[in-house]
């Protein structure tokens, strides 16, 4: 590809007018026309600008095969991906560290490794997250591809709020449409035929899962005075009613991903239970959230719902660390937490221990 045929590509990618990016390098739209029809080449000293403005690097304006750059991106963003589902999240950062030098302008990239580093400085404690922020920032001012910034919006504002930025944080989130000017709220009664099955389909999973787990923050909420707004009964009400409305939407028991969050609340269950004496309660939400924990670790990613809602669609997986799994970190729990004495010697907490054992992965 002539770098006439190059600009014209990248000027069409980034739906910009001849008469645009002659305003933008302060030359004539006919100048423009003739670098695309080879009539002509840019002078050297517009090279900087012009990889300014579609950014990428000079080597790639002046001839490199962008189908081949593109294909190698998205080799290292599969790459890279697969260490995070792995949870080997500092392979992962370092891995994309090594890419985004390759491919400073590879705005994916730049993305999926301030993401990668979120993963790590979270598990450090750390609050300094001014380069996972700056990064972000860098490919708002330059990306134009929606599906592209609609992630870096989602990692910066993971970074705000581990940061302890929250100005920064209720700032990004007020840019934000509501919920009623989503795609799929707008397109709910026009979907038609298979495609429009599977596309409501797929956003009754997303209205699941956020209705669990508002309904599970909620019942946790404290007021502005710091007080609970749900008095402990009715937090065990409302806790109850979140499990059953999981297993209503999810009669075969395929929660899949959701299990984590009803993991949860069978845990603040038991807790409440074990605080009133109640250890019959306390033994049947901790029977409930090992059943939790084991389906969580041992469901297929690859598998498709059943239940009669969501038949057909598959969560795609979630990322487990690298250092053990969930049944090994009740496990370590239950052996520990002396809240639990008053029923360990109970012969269900037994059983409990034995099932999670069976499942339990191992700190590498």
């Amino acid at each position: 590809m002539s770098i006439g045929q190059t600009i014209k590509h990248l000027r069409r990618c980034a739906n910009m007018t001849q008469e645009t990016l002659a305003e933008q390098l302060s030359i004539s739209p006919q100048a423009v026309s003739r670098w695309e029809t080879d009539a002509a080449v840019p002078d050297l000293s517009l090279i900087p600008a012009l990889c300014g403005i579609f950014n990428v690097t000079s080597d790639e304006l002046l001839g490199i095969d962008l189908s081949r750059r593109n294909a190698e991106v998205e080799s290292l963003l599969a790459q890279g991906y697969a260490l995070i589902c792995d949870g080997d999240f500092l392979a992962a950062a370092s891995f994309y560290a090594d890419a985004h030098r390759r491919y400073p302008r590879a705005h994916a990239i730049t993305q999926r490794y301030a993401d990668a580093l979120i993963n790590v400085y979270s598990r450090r404690g750390e609050k300094n997250y001014d380069d996972v922020i700056t990064m972000c920032e860098q490919v708002l001012s330059e990306c134009t591809d929606d599906t592209i910034r609609r992630e870096t919006v989602r990692t910066l504002g993971i970074a705000y709020d581990y940061a302890g930025k929250k100005e920064e944080y209720d700032r990004l989130t007020e840019s934000m449409p509501p919920h009623c000017f989503c795609r799929e709220h707008f397109m709910m009664w026009n979907w038609t035929g298979t495609k429009g099955y599977e596309q409501r389909r797929d956003y009754i999973f997303a209205l699941i899962h956020d209705l669990i787990t508002a309904m599970m923050l909620n019942t946790e909420q404290f007021d502005d005075d710091g007080k609970r707004i749900y008095s402990a009964k009715e937090r065990d009400i409302l806790r109850r009613q979140t499990l059953s409305a999981a297993d209503v939407l999810y009669p075969d028991g395929d929660y899949q991903s959701l299990a984590q969050i009803l993991q949860n609340v069978s845990d603040w269950l038991c807790q409440d239970a074990l605080r009133r004496n109640d250890f019959d309660a306390a033994l049947d939400a901790l029977e409930r959230s090992c059943d939790f924990v084991i389906h969580f670790d041992t469901y297929d990613f690859d598998a498709a719902h059943t239940s009669l809602p969501l038949r057909g669609f598959s969560d795609g997986g979630w990322i487990m660390e690298a250092d053990g799994n969930r049944s090994a970190g009740m496990l370590e729990i239950l052996r520990t937490d002396h809240d639990l004495d008053p029923i360990r010697d109970d012969p269900r907490f037994s059983v409990i221990l034995s099932r999670l054992k069976q499942t339990a992965k191992k700190p590498q």
